[in-house]
């Protein structure tokens, strides 16, 4: 596997990289952020950095106090998924999130999205709260630890 490289990105940028793919993959337009916003959210774009420099996916976030950070959106682009690029990615951004201050990470799914919770849980990521809203409806949060162990 070629090296994957995540990089912080402001929000004028991400949408300019991103928006197409997320429309695509997601079946609507990527939001619009208020620059009032823009200092609580984070993104991240995701880079295969081999002979040549590819988009591989993204990451946005937000600070949700403060030392928690909530994973709102990762997405792997199609054409890289399957190849284990999701779980080397990230480690490399929960490293970058520890760096920026933050001890924990929280995700929210739909308690039937098998996949992304298999995911998680190999990451370490343990249920933490049911019936926390989601953008398909309530589902369960999961949080990891930003210790040693889970980088």
């Amino acid at each position: 596997m070629t090296q994957l490289i995540w990089e912080s990105v402001d929000p004028s940028c991400f949408r300019e990289k991103v928006a197409d793919f997320y429309a695509e993959e997601f079946g609507r337009i990527l939001p619009e952020m208020k620059r009032k916003d823009w200092i609580r959210w984070k993104h991240f774009l995701l880079w295969s950095v081999g002979s040549e420099r590819a988009l591989v996916g993204w990451h946005f976030g937000k600070s949700a106090g403060p030392d928690r950070f909530y994973l709102a959106n990762t997405c792997i682009l199609p054409a890289f998924r399957g190849q284990g690029i999701y779980q080397a990615a990230m480690p490399l951004l929960f490293r970058k999130l520890q760096k920026l201050g933050f001890r924990t990470v929280v995700s929210r799914h739909l308690a039937k999205n098998w996949t992304i919770l298999h995911l998680k849980q190999k990451q370490g990521f343990r249920k933490t709260r049911e019936d926390q809203p989601t953008a398909g409806g309530l589902g369960t949060e999961w949080s990891l630890a930003l210790t040693e162990s889970s980088r």
